[in-house]
């Protein structure tokens, strides 16, 4: 292939990737849970700010499709909210967000839940 042909099939890709990226809801993750404080990924960069609210939502199960043999996630339950307090972070890879958790959560597993914007 000439490079030419392999700039614009990279240029397709990278355009894919963002587009795909794009038309997916934003979402978050508890960073850390305890006593002191309780932590999200995301913060300023991403237009979260003190006051916004968010679902807290229970992973959904995850099964294997015999059709295709991916794994796909079912619908999550919601269990509360949380709402920013306060936001941090030097740039958009290591922002983060403080927040005030409305929610039954069980710290100990942290990974089954999703933060994501209110439906």
């Amino acid at each position: 292939m000439s490079d030419k042909a392999i700039d614009a099939a990279i240029s397709k890709l990278v355009e894919n990737i963002i587009n795909n990226c794009m038309d997916r809801p934003w979402k978050s993750y508890f960073l850390s849970f305890d006593s002191d404080a309780v932590i999200i990924s995301g913060g300023a960069s991403q237009g979260i700010k003190a006051g916004d609210k968010f679902d807290v939502v229970k992973r959904g199960k995850r099964v294997e499709n015999p059709q295709t043999g991916m794994i796909v996630e079912l619908p999550g339950t919601k269990v509360g909210t949380v709402e920013v307090l306060q936001t941090g972070g030097e740039d958009k890879n290591n922002e983060w967000s403080l927040v005030q958790v409305y929610a039954s959560v069980d710290s100990s597993n942290l990974d089954s839940y999703i933060i994501q914007e209110a439906k």
